[in-house]
């Protein structure tokens, strides 16, 4: 599952900035891989700091399964936007869903 945070119209040295200053707060860290707990805190962080955030993934899956196991770690996350290539017959690799996504968000 791939995770987008931000705005709809954030610019790649924004996006780099703002994961530099996770890291720099300790929200990610920087010796090793992130893990799943880590990406959820960092997300939950988002959520709270107000910021814009939508989930895609190119999963197969029911969309109602996929919020159901979302619940299970995190109500928060659960309420998020969820955009599944499948629901819009679009690959994430073609760059297409992001498009998608982004038109139905501006």
């Amino acid at each position: 599952m791939f995770i987008l945070f931000a705005r709809t119209d954030i610019k790649a040295d924004e996006f780099y900035k703002k994961i530099d200053e996770k890291l720099s707060e300790g929200i990610i860290p920087s010796t090793s891989a992130p893990t799943i707990g880590d990406a959820m805190e960092l997300i939950e962080k988002l959520i709270d700091d107000g910021e814009d955030v939508v989930l895609i993934s190119d999963m197969y899956l029911p969309k109602e399964l996929i919020v159901k196991m979302l619940g299970k770690v995190s109500e928060k996350i659960a309420k998020l936007p969820l955009f599944l290539s499948s629901e819009y017959k679009v690959q994430k690799t073609t760059a297409r869903l992001y498009f998608e996504v982004y038109n139905l968000l501006v």
